[in-house]
């Protein structure tokens, strides 16, 4: 299976990374998880998903419970990841996507840098 796109059902992180570990050739992860305390179990959760492009996950939040999920670092860690592909991570609201750009140093040489930036795109799923 290279796509699951399940909007409807509400999976907890242990299902999450039993999906990760039986379907390797996985590249698109769209689907609700219940709230857990950081983002460290959601990234630990992918982490044998290796082929993983695109993950969304929508939040279900605990009452009281708002603000950011993830931040650039964390999409950068999990992008940069041994062996991952993953280049598009949503959860809840904050999106980002991550690709190779060439940057000029002080000296004028280029150099291949890795950039993770912020969606800006309307995000019509949550």
């Amino acid at each position: 299976m290279k796509h699951f796109n399940v909007d409807s059902v509400q999976i907890t992180v242990e299902e999450l990374e039993l999906l990760c570990t039986a379907f390797v050739s996985l590249e698109s992860l769209h689907c609700s998880i219940g709230w857990c305390n950081g983002s460290d179990l959601w990234g630990e959760a992918i982490a044998t998903a290796h082929n993983l492009r695109s993950l969304r996950l929508n939040i279900a939040f605990r009452q009281g419970l708002s603000g950011k999920l993830i931040d650039a670092d964390i999409a950068r860690r999990w992008m940069l990841r041994e062996n991952s592909r993953l280049r598009y991570i949503a959860v809840g609201r904050d999106m980002f996507k991550g690709l190779w750009v060439l940057r000029k140093s002080a000296g004028g040489e280029t150099h291949p840098e890795f950039a993770v930036e912020r969606c800006r795109e309307q995000d019509t799923w949550i």
